[in-house]
């Protein structure tokens, strides 16, 4: 019980009471965890001809390198993981979500999933999409919609390009009625033949079409993607990083060749997200892409689970052509050995070291305070009498654009 106190006391003091900050900054947000990305802005020396494993050994075994983590956390972290596996079937698993965040219950406010807060506490920090004129926005991997629903209802004047992959009852497929997806505001893309003929909008395979469907619509003011594969589809979480990295690199590729580029007019932003960010790959992946924009942080919001790997990649202000296209052209060329099977460990030499301390750092704070939730869980599944700790959110849902009723039992 003590660990769970302690836990959560220290979760939830990390600002003052917020009804005393009623400006919106960044004092206001400090529990939303906030990273700017540190490293040199030159191109690192590129591996040739390094070691290389397949994608089908990604979701079997860990097989690329841990780099950004010390070994005895990393280790920590796994055994925590997998006592959680077996509660995520039982009915009390809400209960002690509950217990380790004490903000689980924000919820979706009239959203129809909790994913919309999410991005709305992101935007409320970085302001995404501009105001002021007509924009474009991609929701790639983004069914059923939720992400696409909070755009449309806060930017009257967006047009929205989906892509998500359609399964027979799965949660990936795109919900129209749902989500308020209009024919004339969002528009689904599935492949080379319509979805009625059985076009599945699987990235993987449609990554270049779909970029160069985009592409003739206009640029991108901002690219959204919310796709991953998790615990819910029976993915080890202790390889929820490796079992991601095609996807992720795919979203991060799609995004790179379709967002607005740097003119007279600024470039356009993405919102990524991610895993853990522990092996060699992940993170040249993150230091390359951090070259092509003026600014990125990796943040998790205080919507986001403090006992999951998730963490959200932010992009703001995409770099010129110039300087952007041999990147993109890399990072294309990677993303096609990758889905033709094999899988490098690396692809830089790594002599930055100022990115390695801070992604070591980053991932250290994630990763202490994801295991002290992991525990929380844990030791209160044998415990019914171990409730929520409450705690007054409502001013923080205001100023997010969420609506107070899902947070009326914090009095």
């Amino acid at each position: 019980m003590a660990e769970i106190v302690d836990f959560i006391a220290r979760y939830c003091t990390l600002a003052p009471p917020l009804q005393t900050r009623p400006v919106v900054n960044r004092d206001t947000f400090k529990m939303n965890r906030m990273y700017d990305i540190q490293s040199s802005k030159s191109l690192p020396t590129i591996v040739e001809n390094g070691a290389t494993t397949t994608v089908a050994k990604l979701s079997q075994e860990r097989v690329l390198p841990i780099i950004y983590l010390n070994q005895e956390l990393y280790e920590n972290l796994g055994r925590e993981k997998d006592k959680l596996a077996p509660l995520l079937n039982q009915g009390d698993l809400t209960r002690l979500r509950n217990i380790a965040n004490p903000f689980e219950v924000i919820g979706s406010g009239q959203y129809g999933n909790r994913a919309a807060s999410k991005l709305a506490s992101i935007n409320t920090i970085y302001d995404l999409f501009p105001r002021d004129r007509d924009i474009l926005v991609t929701d790639i991997a983004g069914g059923p919609g939720s992400w696409s629903q909070y755009v449309l209802t806060n930017y009257p004047r967006a047009k929205i390009i989906g892509i998500s992959l359609q399964r027979v009852n799965s949660y990936t497929n795109w919900n129209r009625e749902k989500y308020g997806l209009s024919d004339d505001k969002f528009e689904a893309f599935y492949g080379k033949i319509s979805y009625s003929k059985g076009g599945k909008g699987d990235l993987l395979e449609y990554w270049e079409e779909f970029s160069d469907y985009v592409r003739n619509k206009g640029a991108v003011d901002t690219v959204m993607a919310d796709g991953g594969i998790g615990e819910e589809e029976g993915v080890n979480e202790n390889l929820q990083e490796q079992y991601n990295i095609p996807l992720i690199f795919a979203e991060i590729v799609t995004g790179l060749r379709i967002v607005r580029k740097r003119t007279s007019v600024e470039g356009g932003n993405m919102v990524i997200k991610l895993y853990d960010l522990h092996t060699s790959l992940m993170g040249d992946i993150i230091l390359i892409v951090n070259l092509c924009f003026s600014r990125c942080v990796i943040t998790k919001p205080i919507t986001s689970r403090p006992a999951n790997s998730e963490k959200y990649l932010v992009c703001l202000g995409c770099n010129s052509e110039n300087d952007t296209n041999p990147i993109i052209e890399f990072l294309s060329n990677k993303l096609r050995l990758i889905l033709s099977g094999t899988v490098p460990h690396y692809f830089f030499n790594h002599g930055d070291q100022l990115f390695y301390q801070y992604l070591v750092g980053l991932n250290t704070t994630f990763g202490n305070e994801q295991l002290q939730a992991l525990k929380s869980i844990i030791s209160a599944k044998d415990d019914p009498q171990v409730q929520p700790v409450k705690y007054d959110l409502s001013l923080y849902c205001k100023i997010i654009g969420l609506r107070d009723s899902d947070t009326e039992i914090f009095l």
